[in-house]
């Protein structure tokens, strides 16, 4: 501890992280908690709102409404619409990817029970939430090149989640020519575009019937990527 001049012993100065806004208590719960708490209403709102009415039409007093907050602290949060916007998106893909994770998971070791298990669950779960489809599949689309953009990084986390359970998983490794990350970037480009359509006709083909055409095509690509191994092989043997 520093002295002062005359002998006495200076006081220390105050701990800045103490002081924090983030740390101060009210009813059990830090501002920072309270701060997300709002967040995380705000974000539950606006998916109610923009699935149904959709994100033109949904203003952020709307929202704020919906969340029971006053619209300053929509600003505490988001910049603007469209970063809610992006925000409610995220949160629903990351939902649609753990669900896939966990039904891989319950699938056991079998290749394509792992894919109908993941898809499945993805077309179950659009099918449940029509809303989040309608954000995800549409709204995201058409509401700005910001927006546009985030779904696009949203959709690269998608392909990096089929490329980890669907094919980093065989046993056999990429044949030449074969390239996990197009594959997976073409399997999901047929499950993006199904499930475009299937929201648009209200969701009229059971999701089984999908699951199994999504199969279909990964089946057919794992044939020849056994194949493929398989003769790569022989002719290594036959050397």
């Amino acid at each position: 501890m520093r002295s002062s001049d005359n002998g006495r012993s200076a006081t220390p100065a105050p701990n800045a992280d103490s002081n924090s806004d983030d740390c101060r208590v009210y009813r059990g719960r830090t501002s920072r908690e309270r701060t997300e708490e709002r967040r995380e209403r705000l974000i539950s709102a606006a998916l109610s709102l923009y699935g149904d009415a959709g994100f033109r039409a949904t203003t952020v007093k709307a929202v704020c409404q919906q969340a029971g907050l006053t619209e300053r602290y929509f600003y505490e949060s988001f910049a603007n619409s469209e970063e809610l916007l992006c925000a409610v998106c995220s949160s629903s893909m990351a939902r649609m990817r753990g669900l896939a994770r966990e039904a891989v998971e319950r699938a056991g070791t079998d290749s394509t029970a792992r894919l109908y298990a993941s898809t499945r669950a993805y077309f179950d779960y659009l099918r449940a939430h029509p809303g989040h489809a309608r954000i995800v599949l549409f709204e995201m689309e058409g509401a700005s090149r910001t927006t546009g953009e985030h779904l696009r990084a949203e959709l690269e986390k998608a392909v990096a989640l089929i490329v980890e359970l669907h094919f980093e998983a065989l046993a056999s490794p990429a044949p030449s020519g074969l390239e996990p990350e197009l594959l997976s970037r073409a399997l999901l480009g047929a499950i993006y575009q199904l499930a475009k359509e299937w929201t648009l006709s209200d969701f009229e083909i059971p999701s089984e019937t999908l699951t199994r055409q999504i199969q279909a095509l990964y089946s057919a690509l794992i044939l020849d990527w056994q194949g493929n191994a398989d003769r790569t092989r022989n002719a290594r043997s036959a050397r």
